[in-house]
């Protein structure tokens, strides 16, 4: 009787030292062990967050993602904004900017950022202008040119070496040698006029409920970013009841700092609206600045008519002449007319490119 019980003992107390032995050992305090916190389960938003998906963020973080994966650009201008250097942002995850971004800047500061994001097509059909710069390395784009600077000798065609030296000698003096000249196509770059519409009217809000100038801004910053990346040039003046200062974006660091200013903050002037005198000063920069002026097209923003003045369709077609072309982009609702927003027929007839936002 006393056997079984013996041996069920000393199984009991084999199976109790193995397991102490097997046991892993737990650091003590006094050891400067830290135990293991222990870890929350996972939930459905951090799944979703691990995912990507922003539905955990707040409408301004949500509306911060939306422009940074629409346009890098835009969106890093927009982190700049928030206070997020460039470093920064590298090292983030866009949920992590993305909330960073909507904890400092409400909907309606990114809302300009937004238009400036998503409108792809404001091309307005202007063209290019198609250049050529003389290099001195053989291209397949050559012409013969007269030596006109006699440390180019060496250079002309062989035939003309070939001349009795004082036929030759004659012929450098009188620039009727010729040599090879070699052209490569510099970069097309658009040129553009842009008048933009700064009247008190512009603080009225459209169809979306934000104000008139979010829209302009918005337009003007996406052409801007061209001339960031070299592909355009931009001459760029404020109206309302007269036009204001002459602003040359020549240059893509130039660019980049009107677009900027453009996006912060908003330039209105209390006064009327009078579009023909902004046409008019337009026109005749173009006409009798020279240059780059005379190769750009005409780009009005603007909300409407003109209170305090109206151009016939007649004088304006005068105006523009045959080498001036205009666009137009119009900003309001027609159901708005004592606020502006009033389309113009004129300027509809006339411009070669007309876009309407409401």
């Amino acid at each position: 009787m006393l056997l079984p019980v013996l041996v069920g003992v000393l199984a009991g107390l084999v199976t109790y030292l193995l397991l102490r032995l097997f046991k892993p050992r737990e650091p003590s305090p006094d050891q400067g062990g830290n135990l293991p916190e222990p870890q929350p389960p996972v939930s459905s938003t951090t799944q979703q967050e691990e995912r990507g998906d922003d539905g955990s963020l707040d409408q301004s973080a949500r509306l911060a993602a939306r422009i940074m994966e629409t346009d890098e650009v835009v969106g890093r201008l927009l982190g700049n904004r928030a206070g997020v250097s460039d470093q920064e942002m590298s090292r983030m995850s866009l949920l992590e900017l993305a909330r960073r971004i909507g904890r400092q800047l409400s909907v309606a500061q990114m809302e300009v950022y937004r238009v400036a994001a998503e409108q792809k097509d404001l091309d307005f059909d202007v063209q290019k202008n198609a250049t050529r710069a003389e290099v001195d390395y053989p291209t397949g784009e050559v012409e013969p040119m007269l030596v006109t600077d006699l440390s180019r000798l060496a250079e002309v065609y062989p035939e003309h070496l070939l001349l009795p030296p004082e036929e030759f000698v004659r012929q450098a003096i009188s620039e009727e040698l010729t040599r090879p000249a070699y052209f490569e196509p510099k970069v097309e770059v658009k040129l553009l006029y842009i008048l933009l519409d700064a009247s008190l009217s512009m603080e009225f809000t459209t169809a979306s409920g934000h104000p008139r100038h979010v829209w302009s801004r918005g337009v003007v910053v996406n052409l801007l970013l061209k001339a960031a990346r070299g592909e355009a040039k931009y001459f760029m003046r404020y109206f309302s009841a007269s036009p204001h200062e002459l602003v040359v974006v020549n240059d893509p660091a130039r660019a980049a700092e009107i677009a900027q200013d453009l996006l912060e903050k908003v330039t209105i002037y209390g006064d009327g609206t009078r579009i023909p005198a902004a046409l008019r000063r337009a026109v005749s920069d173009i006409r009798t600045e020279g240059g780059d002026f005379a190769q750009s097209e005409l780009l009005l923003i603007s909300d409407g008519i003109s209170c305090n003045e109206e151009i016939e369709e007649a004088e304006l077609r005068e105006l523009l002449g045959n080498d001036i072309r205009l666009h137009v982009v119009s900003i309001g609702s027609y159901d708005s007319r004592d606020q502006g927003g009033e389309e113009s027929p004129v300027l509809r007839a006339v411009a070669s490119s007309y876009r309407k936002f409401e």
